[in-house]
């Protein structure tokens, strides 16, 4: 047990409270797996099966993927692209051609989100609107043709709009008042509307409010809302509702079993949930243990994820899964055939794998889509006074920290200097009051 003396922990403690810290998100981007088409911006069309750096990504905001392409918003609010991009154009500079460095979106200068179908592209600007390019022959983009445009457009009606969401060929956006509307090809169902016309405009989904996050599989769509039930419809073959059955739902119907989930993910036939105690739960099909579980048997409602906690976003592949943790760290399962597991080899996987971050870096983010063999990851440098992993800075940090030091536990050699010093507590300190 250690002591104390100049100055007392309690004093130390107080002068924190002048200010409360919040974790960097802008981040560098990483990526692996397919690079099919140039996706990975790194010049070549070679897969990669670790994560590595994606040349001229860094000080990124925010990231998405639309089927083969990459996607990075700027701190300007550009959005930067790489990848497929015949014929229709889903990078959105302009032209028809494949890319395998980066590009500009023409005319996109206020984005703040992204997300893609398998040859659409979304972004949603920093007041609530929303632009769309790529393919639009089922009108994925919503702009009340079916035509595909040479450049992003403005979707018109749009407004108010929180987070938005893609599938193969239709898109969903989820409004500030908790609503979410929906357009494209109503096929499967996928529009929730009670039909399976197309909508070539926006259009509300019945019977869902107070919906805080939605995702789309590739021909299904997925809400959580505020009591932390999860509603699905759609497509359905193997399960991918979580009902129970394998009926096409063209109405949301509640996913069985699930009352705490925070956030969801749809990848081409299976689904992903968090809850709120950080565990995950999956469902659908699991040919390539995409369902985590630990065998290859397709589920019709939700089990758990092997071996997972402290989870706050996941990632559904076309037969691939990842889980995003709150301290930073991801974890891979299912389908490797490409490396897009980032895993250094080509084996599937039926449980969770750890995806190893470069040295002395963290996970901020991840991003991929319903048809993906490819992921994309923001990356921040560790924060190490994020001292108990929650991946917020609380004065719970300081507590646990100062328990360790007082216990004199090696984590509390906070400088690296070989012992264990007051010196450790000002450094502890001074990074905490700084945000890392």
């Amino acid at each position: 047990m250690r002591s104390l003396a100049l100055p007392s922990a309690l004093a130390l403690v107080g002068f924190t409270l002048m200010a409360r810290p919040t974790l960097a998100i802008n981040g560098t981007v990483y990526a692996w797996g397919s690079n099919a088409f140039g996706q990975l911006g790194d010049g070549t069309t070679n897969d990669r099966i670790v994560p590595f750096a994606v040349p001229g990504l860094s000080n990124v905001t925010a990231i998405g993927s639309c089927g083969y392409s990459l996607l990075a918003v700027l701190p300007d609010g550009s959005v930067r692209a790489a990848g497929r991009n015949s014929p229709y154009g889903e990078l959105g500079d302009g032209t028809t051609t494949d890319r395998n460095t980066l590009v500009t979106a023409v005319g996109v200068s206020t984005a703040a989100a992204l997300a893609g179908g398998t040859e659409h592209t979304l972004a949603l600007l920093t007041g609530g609107a929303v632009m769309g390019w790529g393919r639009n022959s089922s009108s994925q983009l919503g702009d009340g043709t079916n035509m595909t445009p040479v450049n992003p457009k403005l979707i018109p009606g749009l407004s108010g709009v929180r987070a938005l969401a893609a599938g193969e060929t239709f898109s969903m956006a989820l409004l500030a008042g908790g609503t979410v509307q929906s357009w494209g090809s109503g096929f499967f169902g996928q529009l929730g509307n009670g039909s399976m016309n197309n909508a070539t405009i926006p259009m509300l989904v019945p019977g869902l409010s107070g919906v805080v996050n939605i995702a789309c599989g590739y021909q299904h769509g997925l809400a959580v809302l505020s009591d932390g039930t999860v509603r699905a419809w759609g497509q359905n073959f193997n399960g991918q509702l979580g009902d129970g059955t394998n009926t096409v739902r063209t109405s949301p119907v509640v996913v069985s079993g699930i009352s705490t989930a925070i956030a969801v993910s749809g990848g081409q036939d299976h689904s992903l949930a968090v809850l709120a105690d950080g565990t995950v739960r999956a469902w659908g099909y699991n040919n390539d243990g995409e369902l985590g579980d630990g065998s290859t048997t397709t589920r019709l409602t939700p089990v758990p994820v092997v071996g997972l906690q402290n989870i706050k976003a996941v990632l559904a592949e076309e037969v691939s899964s990842f889980a995003l943790s709150n301290d930073g760290r991801v974890w891979a399962w299912g389908n490797n055939v490409v490396g897009q597991l980032g895993l250094g080899d080509h084996t599937q996987r039926n449980i969770p794998t750890e995806v190893m971050p470069p040295a002395g870096m963290r996970f901020t983010s991840i991003a991929g889509d319903a048809n993906g063999y490819f992921v994309v990851a923001l990356v921040a440098p560790a924060c190490r006074a994020d001292f108990n992993g929650s991946g917020s800075l609380t004065l719970q940090d300081i507590f646990d920290f100062l328990s360790a030091w007082f216990a004199g536990s090696p984590s509390a050699d906070f400088n690296g200097v070989g012992g264990i010093t007051v010196q450790d507590i000002f450094d502890f300190l001074a990074a905490w009051f700084v945000g890392c």
